[in-house]
C-alpha cells in the first residue's frame, strides 16, 4: 500500500484521465451532431419543393411507435410514397395518433428520396450561426483533448508501474 501523498496523486491522475476520455466523447458527439445539421441543411431544396409544388400523399403504416421520455412523448410512424413508379420510405412524428392517416408528402424532382413533410417549416427552422459555432467549438474540444489524452495516459500508467513496484 502506498503512502497518502501517492494515493492521492494516482487518484487525481485518474480522475484526469477519466475526464479528458469523457471530454472527448462529448466533444466528438457534439461536434459531429452540430457540424453535420449545418452542412446537410439544404434551404435550395426546401424551396426548390415548394415553387415544383411537388408532392404525393401517403398512407401512414398502422403499426407506430410511442416513445416515451420525462419530458416528452410522440408518436412515430412509417409510410411508403411513390413518385414515377418508385416506392421510397418515409417517417412521420406526431404527440398523437392522426384521426386521418394520410400525409403531404413533398418531394424534390431531382432526387425524389429528399422528402418533408412540410417544407415551409424546414426553411423557417434554418440551423443559424449558433448551430455553427456550437459545432466548431465542439470540435476544438475534441481536438483538444484527442492532442492532450496520451500525455496524461502516460503519466498514469507510469504512476501505475511505480505503485505496482513498490508492492
Amino acid at each position: 500500500m502506498g503512502t497518502g501523498k501517492e494515493i492521492l496523486m494516482y487518484s487525481v491522475l485518474l480522475k484526469k484521465l477519466v475526464s479528458k476520455i469523457a471530454l472527448l466523447a462529448i466533444g466528438g458527439v457534439f461536434a459531429w451532431a452540430f457540424l453535420s445539421q449545418y452542412f446537410s441543411f439544404s434551404a435550395s431544396d426546401y424551396q426548390q419543393m415548394l415553387d415544383d409544388d411537388s408532392k404525393v400523399m401517403a398512407v401512414l403504416d398502422e403499426k407506430y411507435t410511442f416513445n416515451h421520455s420525462k419530458y416528452s412523448s410522440y408518436y412515430e410512424f412509417t409510410f411508403k410514397y411513390e413518385v414515377d413508379g418508385t416506392k421510397y420510405d418515409g417517417k412521420y412524428t406526431s404527440g398523437s395518433v392522426p384521426e386521418i392517416p394520410v400525409v403531404s408528402v413533398y418531394y424534390l424532382k431531382s432526387n425524389p428520396k429528399v422528402y418533408s413533410l412540410d417544407p415551409q417549416k424546414s426553411l423557417e427552422d434554418e440551423p443559424g450561426w449558433g448551430t455553427l459555432l456550437v459545432g466548431i467549438i465542439s470540435l476544438l474540444v475534441f481536438v483538444y483533448e484527442l492532442f492532450t489524452i496520451s500525455p496524461t495516459a502516460k503519466l498514469f500508467s507510469q504512476v501505475s508501474k511505480m505503485k505496482d513496484n513498490k508492492q
